[in-house]
């Protein structure tokens, strides 16, 4: 199959001084406010085992998420949907896996952990209070590691007043990710 989403958790996080850590410091609360979003776009994963890319629809409202990986000329697909609480996992091929932690579910379905929890975040270029991170000269994450995930922001855009990255490239132990992000709605 295909890889989808990863994170993690990692040591205390690092900012400049000055007036663009008080810029960082907005943007990021502005950040944490966004609760509901919509992120379509392009995903490709390649690791030892293989590779391969798909589609990416990631639906976001609070703790509940859709994310819908579509592969290439009808190779399948699967939808993970979770709460919080409780994951679902289907297959294209009707097979479904249940359970409460959707990186564990998708180590089994992949063969390497990918924490959706963490992603989620990510995503939008917000880091955790527990990674370490670098801004560029915006005052955005320019890279962040979290865990034994390093990822690299690029390319952000304006949307409805927040500025969200459209590259997302994430590496780590099992794998490389790269998020190609066609359109954000807010």
């Amino acid at each position: 199959m295909l890889a989808t989403i990863l994170a993690g958790c990692a040591q205390p996080p690092t900012v400049g001084g000055g007036s663009s850590e008080q810029q960082f410091r907005a943007h990021v609360a502005k950040l944490a406010s966004l609760e509901q979003w919509m992120m379509d776009g392009r995903i490709s994963v390649s690791s030892s085992k293989g590779g391969g890319s798909a589609r990416i629809n990631w639906q976001q409202n609070g703790d509940q998420y859709r994310i819908k990986l579509i592969a290439p000329l009808g190779q399948g697909g699967a939808i993970v949907m979770g709460d919080g609480q409780q994951v679902l996992v289907k297959l294209s091929d009707g097979q479904e896996l249940r359970g409460t932690d959707a990186s564990v579910l998708l180590e089994q379905m992949l063969g390497w952990p990918v924490p959706v929890e963490s992603l989620r975040h990510m995503i939008k270029g917000l880091p955790s209070p527990m990674d370490q991170y670098e801004l560029n000269n915006q005052s955005l994450v320019k890279e962040l590691q979290s865990g034994q995930w390093r990822a690299d922001f690029d390319n952000y855009k304006s949307i409805s007043g927040y500025r969200l990255p459209g590259l997302i490239s994430l590496s780590g132990p099992p794998a490389k990710l790269k998020i190609t992000v066609n359109e954000w709605q807010l």
